[in-house]
């Protein structure tokens, strides 16, 4: 699994699992290979999911306000063809 750098500054929700996966590491030197800190390591990655979704979310909202937008922008504009007599959006029309 790989993780971006565990700094805990970084990942102020994440700081905490991150220590204590560190010391997990620290503390299981080899044993850390065959799965003695998994469980640190699930909590990690499901923090840091949470952590990405969180901060995506305003994101995710402002472009879906665009969106919308120019969804409607793109109806008015296509109900104006129409009353133009221009209703296809292939130009395959006959213009007058």
């Amino acid at each position: 699994m790989s993780y971006p750098p565990l700094l805990p500054e970084l990942h102020p929700m994440c700081g905490k699992l991150m220590i204590e996966l560190k010391e997990c590491w620290k503390v299981n030197e080899y044993s850390k290979f065959r799965g003695a800190c998994n469980e640190y390591s699930y909590e990690l990655s499901k923090c840091l999911k949470k952590e990405k979704l969180e901060a995506r979310a305003p994101r995710l909202q402002k472009f879906q306000e665009r969106w919308n937008e120019r969804k409607e922008k793109d109806k008015e504009t296509m109900e104006a063809l129409d009353r133009a007599g221009l209703s296809t959006i292939y130009g395959t029309a006959s213009l007058p």
